[in-house]
């Protein structure tokens, strides 16, 4: 079994895509990871936030548009309460080893190969590929973010996902600059935990974090990373700088050959391409 494989076994590792500098100039050298803001995300149904809506839960059609012209005249409170979910709801989005083979992908394809999360989020396999632990990667988050709530779970792929969380029109105007507490108590983020079939690539795990303060989000990630994969296409000359960074931390070269996906250990002699591929005809 490659060492690789039987880390990710024992520490049930998750991996967090992106670019040589980000990793190289922002990661490594604070020891921190970015939690991104909602209004951020590359999913315009949740960046725009298609899943919220001002209304009622009663069903009888009259008492719906009796409360919806109620609330008209607060349109510019709704949308505030928008922007302040938008830059107060942050996420921590990283891939997991799935159970299923993704159609069309190499057999030796897993959640740290992913050519489409290489391509999308690793700078067209320029970038690095960190694995975390997530059971310490959970603690870090748990007992540094300044926080009204914090869930995670992995993302469940529904067709027609129009999941709608709805604010009910009479608790608007009690939603206040100073009473951020309410509002993020009362949102269901379950919304948060599905996507459509054609994001299934990603294999998907989130943490979601109802942050006190709108400003950017930085957790020390402390012990929690565990291993790095260098792209296809990682510029070695920026090698060195990496491992005086990342002192014990194994490096992993990916490496496509043949059709499949293999990890070469940085600086493993007893697993160099040539003896990794001696034999091969």
């Amino acid at each position: 079994m490659n060492s690789l494989n039987e880390l990710i076994e024992k520490e049930d590792l998750v991996a967090h895509y992106t670019k040589r500098d980000i990793a190289k100039d922002y990661i490594f050298k604070n020891k921190t990871l970015k939690i991104g803001s909602l209004k951020n995300l590359n999913d315009p149904y949740e960046a725009k936030q298609a899943w919220l809506d001002f209304g009622s839960y009663i069903t009888e059609d009259k008492e719906i548009e009796k409360q919806r012209a109620r609330t008209n005249y607060s349109q510019e409170k709704k949308e505030k309460i928008k922007n302040m979910i938008g830059e107060h709801i942050k996420l921590l989005c990283v891939s997991v080893r799935s159970e299923t083979k993704i159609k069309g992908f190499p057999e030796t394809t897993d959640f740290y190969s992913n050519p489409a999360m290489w391509a999308h989020y690793g700078d067209n396999a320029q970038g690095v590929c960190l694995l975390f632990s997530k059971e310490k990667l959970n603690d870090c988050i748990h007992s540094s973010a300044e926080h009204f709530r914090v869930e995670s779970k992995k993302i469940d792929y529904f067709p027609h996902n129009n999941s709608i969380h709805w604010i009910d029109g009479e608790e608007v105007e009690t939603y206040s600059d100073d009473n951020k507490q309410k509002l993020f108590d009362d949102i269901n983020l379950d919304v948060l935990k599905r996507k459509l079939p054609v994001w299934e690539y990603e294999s998907e795990y989130r943490w979601i974090v109802c942050s006190q303060k709108p400003d950017e989000l930085y957790i020390p990630y402390e012990d929690s990373l565990k291993a790095v994969v260098l792209g296809l296409n990682f510029n070695l000359d920026y090698l060195p700088k990496l491992k005086a960074q990342l002192k014990n931390i194994p490096i992993y070269r990916l490496r496509y050959e043949s059709g499949n996906y293999r990890v070469i250990l940085e600086g493993d002699k007893k697993h160099t391409l040539e003896s990794v591929f001696a034999g091969v005809k």
